[in-house]
């Protein structure tokens, strides 16, 4: 434990305004950011905030993130898959959100993001990838998400950025999200599979997405509902919390 993390807590370490990516890696076996800080402006192009790819055991916690990209991106080209990747108790602000892909050929399998905030991400829970450079994605698991101010906080696509057709086909085998809520503002929800053949197969419980979100549902097989009946959500109203630099600034208003 970092001394500079009193409570609630605080960032040990800052990343500010990369030219590119924060924090890259590849084929790393073994790896943990706990309590970072990552500040770059919402329009700086590429500036991911960190992205683990063709990696395995890695611990991404207690951090707080705001970028011009996606704020986690986690990725498995052709050097192999991404395998047991925890991403716990981080808050993320602009960005594209929390993304897998859009290189999974190698495959991501056993991914657990447990309490996540989100607030004001282009996209928030977001799996990503085509058929030149898709492939199996298992065992992933959402839970205890919070979103706010989410353009898209569901975002699974098998066709991100169209292009001529490929034979890496993107097959979304196994997710699930538990305990889920998405405030609004948002524009819409997109859960799409490939085809009839690799479907995408999601469990849903306890998904909440308030408001009236436009629905973009293919190639699905869904294991619950969206917005059940009855259902109120998890409570995100006080958990949401401003990025640390502008709650130090109020804070000394």
């Amino acid at each position: 434990m970092c001394a500079c993390w009193p409570q609630p807590l605080w960032p040990c370490a800052t990343l500010r305004n990369a030219a590119n990516y924060h924090v890259a890696m590849n084929r790393v076996d073994g790896f943990t950011a706990w309590a970072i800080r990552i500040d770059t402006p919402h329009d700086a192009r590429n500036t991911d905030g960190i992205d683990p790819g063709s990696s395995r055991n890695v611990t991404i916690a207690h951090s707080h993130i705001r970028t011009g990209n996606d704020n986690e991106a986690i990725k498995a080209g052709h050097n192999g898959p991404s395998e047991n990747i925890s991403i716990l108790h981080n808050r993320f602000y602009s960005g594209h959100g929390m993304s897998i892909g859009s290189e999974t050929n190698g495959g991501v399998r056993n991914v657990l993001v447990e309490d996540l905030d989100m607030d004001g991400t282009t996209s928030g829970l977001r799996i990503k990838s085509n058929d030149r450079r898709g492939g199996e994605v298992k065992g992933i698991v959402y839970r205890n998400v919070c979103l706010r101010n989410v353009q898209w906080p569901l975002y699974i696509d098998t066709n991100y950025v169209p292009g001529p057709p490929g034979e890496l086909i993107p097959d979304y085998a196994g997710v699930r999200m538990e305990r889920v809520h998405s405030l609004p503002p948002g524009r819409g929800v997109i859960l799409q599979g490939y085809d009839a053949k690799r479907p995408l197969r999601l469990t849903l419980d306890d998904v909440m997405v308030d408001g009236s979100p436009a629905l973009k549902i293919d190639f699905a097989r869904l294991a619950g509902q969206l917005n059940p009946a009855g259902a109120k959500g998890i409570d995100c109203g006080k958990r949401l919390q401003p990025f640390p630099d502008d709650a130090a600034r109020v804070a000394q208003q």
